[in-house]
């Protein structure tokens, strides 16, 4: 969960901020699913039970809201625990603190992105 992040940052097309979390971290190992806020369960709901709007969202139309973005990654389970060397048999332990530091990331850049767009 990212908290204090301003509204405003991101973009409703080529830069959208959930868009670039997701790719974030998609791009850490094992990772196979992300949801952002209310993301799989959303999607389970018919279009007149989805209207959250901005009051419980963190980010709307790709563009922050102002209140706290939930990322949350699902993780491939490891399949070669019977190999010998160093093979973790979870990687969800060690991943949590990558997906934090990925989501991190993406949010400096985007404060970057956001400070130079408006001053």
């Amino acid at each position: 969960m990212a908290e204090g992040v301003p509204a405003g940052w991101g973009a409703p097309v080529y830069a959208k901020l959930d868009a670039a979390l997701a790719a974030a971290c998609m791009g850490v190992n094992a990772v196979k699913g992300i949801e952002i806020g209310e993301g799989f369960g959303a999607a389970r709901l018919e279009g007149s039970e989805n209207r959250d709007g901005m009051e419980r969202s963190g980010i709307d139309g790709g563009i922050s809201t102002g209140r706290p973005i939930v990322v949350r990654a699902g993780f491939k389970p490891t399949s070669s625990i019977g190999i010998k060397g160093r093979h973790d048999p979870c990687v969800a332990i060690r991943g949590a603190p990558v997906i934090a530091a990925m989501v991190a990331l993406v949010l400096a850049d985007h404060k970057l992105l956001h400070r130079a767009q408006c001053g």
